[in-house]
This record gives C-alpha cells, structure tokens and sequence, in this order.
C-alpha cells in the first residue's frame, strides 16, 4: 500500500467517505462468511486542461487478516476501456463498472485495511501497453488467496509503483484510504467534498449505480462507489488451485485402481482442504467428509479387505456437493 503518497491530488481526510443509507445491517462475525467487494460506479469531472489526454486506472490494495494471523494484500489494477483517452470532452461523465475488487474470502475477523483509488496517467506509447500487462497481472493472482498466485501480487505491486512514480503528472483524482475495524456489508461513497457534505441515510444509489443526494439527484461532485458483501457459501469453490490440484492426484488413482497412493491423497486432502485460507473451515471438513465417501465408492470393499479393485470414475470436483446435502 501508499500510492497515496506518489499522487495526491489533495489531502484524503478532506474527502467524504460513507457507509450508504441507514446502518442497519449487524458487523458480520468472524469465520461464518465469505467476503467480497465490487466497484460499482465513479463520477468523472473537471478534470482535463489544455490538449493532454490521460488514461484512467482503478487501482485496489485490500489488506486483511489470515487464518495464520499474518496479513495479506490483494491488489487489483483495472484499466477499462471506458476510462481511455480522457480529455475535455470526457468531463462530468458517470461511468458504470461492477469490478471485483476482493473475494470471495473467509472473513477471519479483525482489521481490513482498503485503499481504493481512481488515477489519470498522461497518455503515452508506453502507458496502454503497460496498464494492459498490470491487468493482465492482477486478474491471474486474482483477488483470492491462493498460494500459487501469491507471488504475483509482489510483482503487481512493485510495477505499480514503478509506473505511478514515473508519471509526474499522474493524479488520484478520487479515492479512500481507511480501515474497517469491523465487517458491515452495504454500499460505500467516497465524495470529493468535506466531511460533512451529506448525512449516510440522505444518500441512495440508482439501479444503474449513478449515486443520488437527498434530493433524488445525481451528486455531480466526483466520486466512487463500491458494495461490500457476504455469503454463508462460496459458488466457486472447486476452482480453488490447491483444493483442485488434491482431488485430482486422488481422481487418478481411482481411475488406476492404486488404493495405497488414494489412501495417501485422502488424507493430504483432508489436512490442504481444513486448512485452506480460500474455505472456512466447516466447508473445508465437510468437503473432506465428502471426498472420503467418493473413495469408499470408487474402491468399495478394497478398502477393508484385499477383495479385487473396480474401476470407479469419480466425479469432476465441480459436482460435489459441498451445499446440497
């Protein structure tokens, strides 16, 4: 994190930053839910001078607890087509994304530190090509945390920097920088106004994303919005690499009849799937749970006894059912 210290536009504790609409919603506890985030909307204004174009870049550095207790980043660098050659002509525009910008992940509980910012970077030959590589970059370590992808996040990061400090005039043109020391799900504004520009529960935000004032109308200052979510269950768990990588040693002893190298992946998988940072741990056991009665099936009587091996095609891991039983 500290992009904030390459290119400030002004002083982020200037800014207006806000949970939408009513607090009604109780802070989620820890290790019952999954967490996501998505940029949703963004308002761009008065912002262009003389004939210089600029390519605009979302950037997302979230920081939160571990099931180790350490720490980790999960950056995010987004250059949509829509934020292309911005110029005089491109002012007061609201521009409509729904962006990942984290999860879904296991809320451990804890602080999560969230530093979420819009950049213009002068347009040059060298600017396009670079922002695409970033992109591409952070889409492949993802916004989960996955120990094979890990590795990129650094990378990420240190060409981010690198890219933000030598572009002199690039400029956060809107952002937030803050800590959540508790989980609310709901909808977030960040304004380019002061502090008390508007009450939380005078604000709504408009089916297509725009962010609406008291009076109903779009607020025309500057701004981002961005929803922050929770579900008891993760839809995409079977991609989770390490989870994956498991069953499948597993699946191919089976499809071999090696009852000693399943009996080995049994238990490597039980001890990967009740440990992973991307489950909570009841879905990890119960996908264990799960796994342990596929090989029962797939070697039958094998197991306990030295009766012959069937031949048994166990399921693609995508069709276990981890939430339907």
């Amino acid at each position: 994190m500290g992009w904030w210290t390459k290119a400030t536009r002004e002083p982020a504790e200037s800014w207006f930053f806000t949970r939408i609409g009513a607090a009604t919603t109780a802070a989620v506890e820890p290790d019952v839910a999954y967490v996501s985030a998505f940029l949703r909307s963004m308002r761009l204004a008065d912002r262009r001078v003389g004939t210089t174009t600029y390519r605009g870049s979302v950037t997302s550095s979230i920081s939160l607890p571990t099931r180790t207790g350490g720490n980790a980043e999960l950056i995010v660098v987004a250059a949509p087509k829509l934020l292309a050659k911005l110029d005089a002509s491109n002012q007061d525009r609201v521009v409509t994304v729904n962006i990942r910008l984290l999860g879904p992940i296991p809320y451990r509980g804890g602080d999560i530190e969230v530093e979420l910012g819009l950049f213009s970077i002068p347009q040059s030959d060298l600017v396009e090509p670079y922002l695409a590589v970033l992109d591409e970059l952070s889409t492949l370590a993802g916004v989960s945390l996955a120990a094979p992808a890990l590795p990129l996040v650094k990378t990420v990061k240190s060409a981010l920097n690198l890219l933000v400090g030598a572009q002199n005039e690039t400029e956060l043109e809107i952002g937030v920088l803050t800590t959540f020391e508790e989980l609310l799900p709901g909808d977030y504004c960040v304004v380019r106004a002061p502090r008390d520009f508007a009450q939380a529960s005078d604000l709504t935000i408009a089916t297509d994303g725009r962010l609406l004032g008291p009076d109903g109308k779009e607020i025309t200052k500057p701004y981002l919005v961005f929803t922050v979510s929770t579900t008891e269950q993760r839809a995409d768990w079977f991609k989770i690499p390490e989870i994956r990588v498991a069953y499948e040693e597993i699946r191919e002893a089976a499809r071999r009849g090696d009852l000693q190298r399943a009996q080995e992946g049994e238990r490597a998988f039980r001890r990967i799937a009740t440990t992973c940072d991307d489950l909570l741990r009841h879905d990890g056991v119960r996908l264990a749970d799960l796994v342990d009665k596929e090989i029962d099936a797939a070697f039958g009587e094998s197991v306990l006894t030295s009766a012959p091996v069937q031949l048994y095609e166990m399921p693609d891991l995508k069709h276990m059912p981890l939430y339907s039983e």
